[in-house]
């Protein structure tokens, strides 16, 4: 900027200049996209294949995807040791295609049909991070106890 004061010419660094007629505009926050709710069959269709991952990978002895794939509040209360533990207990055999779920909102139920008696036993789920996950309190990994 160069300013002409009686007959003087003097030279001033812009740098740290304000212009008095611009606000200054506060930085913008990062902007997330809106979640897309899943819901209906596509939200049921998931919540089964949750489940049936669950049930796999217990049957195949991988504690730690099965771990994975419980809620933070049910991680937060079993350690993955203790998890693994009660996982080599044994569990029930499912029949994984007569698989039934029920969505509200955030949380499902999914029945499994048990192979070896005609009993049904359901699995709840919560809805975090845009995936299903497996809400465990007690029993055994193949057979929780949600409440």
């Amino acid at each position: 900027m160069v300013i002409v004061l009686a007959g003087m010419v003097i030279a001033i660094g812009l740098a740290g200049c304000r212009n008095p007629f611009v606000r200054p505009t506060a930085p913008s926050a990062p902007v997330t996209p809106p979640r897309t709710p899943v819901t209906g069959q596509d939200a049921a269709h998931e919540a089964i294949q949750a489940v049936t991952g669950d049930m796999t990978a217990l049957q195949k002895g991988d504690y730690g995807t099965a771990y994975g794939m419980l809620s933070r509040d049910s991680r937060q209360q079993h350690t993955a040791a203790n998890f693994e533990q009660q996982g080599q207990q044994g569990m029930p055999l499912y029949d994984l295609q007569t698989a039934k779920a029920t969505i509200s909102g955030d949380t499902a139920l999914v029945e499994l049909q048990q192979t070896e008696d005609p009993a049904t036993h359901g699995f709840r789920l919560v809805r975090e991070s845009d995936a299903w996950k497996i809400v465990y309190r007690g029993g055994i990994p193949g057979s929780p106890d949600p409440e």
